[in-house]
């Protein structure tokens, strides 16, 4: 369905949003999963980058209008149908999906790099299960008010907001061992070294 003419799917730029290049790698792994040669580049052949503007009067691209089909996080998607009843989402075979942290993913996307002096022409990605991070600046001028917020959301009360509206919470939260030690005393009890 996602190969036929005239079928356009949306997704962000790889080279600035980690759910791009997600996509690519979701891609990659579609064909290896499925084994249908070129399946990638038939892929890819439809994807669309859309960018929605907000400096612009223009309305913001639609699905159903602008595209058929969309690569979005699964908890952007499933807020979306809740919302709009036409939208519907699938969920990717988990082989697929990057949502497994014990999985070993055998994709990879490479990107142009800072393009600053020292840094790498391009960086390589490996793909790994999506997972979201969190930290407090060590300059942070309001330092106890951020433990305090982060306490909140590793807390009960955070962590049923975001089993709710997404994404999904990995509890306890999931830290270094070097940085285990380091945390603030009240976050270290809501958290677990790996």
């Amino acid at each position: 369905m996602l190969t036929a003419t005239g079928v356009r799917i949306s997704g962000a730029h790889p080279f600035m949003d980690p759910g791009g290049y997600r996509a690519h790698m979701i891609l990659e792994l579609a064909q290896a999963h499925h084994l249908v040669p070129g399946l990638y580049n038939a892929l890819l052949q439809h994807y669309q980058i859309t960018v929605a503007d907000p400096s612009s009067a223009a309305p913001a691209p639609a699905l159903g209008r602008d595209f058929n089909f969309q690569f979005t996080y699964e908890h952007n998607a499933a807020r979306t149908a809740k919302i709009d009843p036409s939208y519907r989402y699938a969920s990717l075979p988990r082989e697929i999906d990057l949502s497994d942290a014990r999985t070993k993913y055998n994709a990879s996307v490479t990107i142009p790099g800072l393009g600053i002096p020292g840094a790498a022409a391009s960086v390589t990605i490996p793909a790994s299960a999506v997972e979201w991070g969190l930290t407090i600046p060590t300059n942070s001028r309001h330092r106890e008010q951020a433990i305090a917020f982060v306490a909140s959301l590793l807390g009960p009360a955070g962590r049923m907001s975001l089993t709710t509206n997404g994404p999904v919470p990995i509890a306890p939260a999931r830290v270094s061992v070097p940085d285990q030690a380091r945390l603030p005393a009240q976050l270290r009890s809501l958290t677990a070294s790996r």
